[in-house]
């Protein structure tokens, strides 16, 4: 499970999922990210994820890092430029569509 992080500009997955599925983390481009705990390296490869809810795959660009402390958020670079994100605090809602093409989307 990861978590839709609005105030992320990119996706980041902990170092150990990527060990989990054969990635050989440290070989990828090295990246500076930080956050409200910090800054650290992590370390950039493309990799396919599939959102189970949308019955979607995304090909994206994430970040593996070391000790993440969680198992992922997804950022405004892989989901918030593919999906329509409405949330409705009064009522409790948080919906995800996927968004129409535009014309600079080809």
């Amino acid at each position: 499970r990861m978590v839709v992080d609005s105030g992320a500009s990119e996706t980041l997955l902990d170092a150990e999922i990527g060990t989990a599925i054969g990635i050989d983390v440290v070989s990828g481009v090295p990246k500076k990210v930080g956050g409200i705990t910090g800054s650290t390296t992590g370390y950039e490869h493309r990799v396919q994820i599939g959102l189970v809810s949308l019955d979607d795959v995304l090909e994206v660009d994430v970040i593996f890092v070391l000790n993440m402390g969680a198992s992922g958020l997804l950022g405004q670079d892989t989901f918030f430029s593919r999906y329509d994100v409405r949330f409705e605090k009064r009522r409790l809602k948080f919906a995800v569509e996927r968004a129409p093409l535009l014309e600079n989307d080809f």
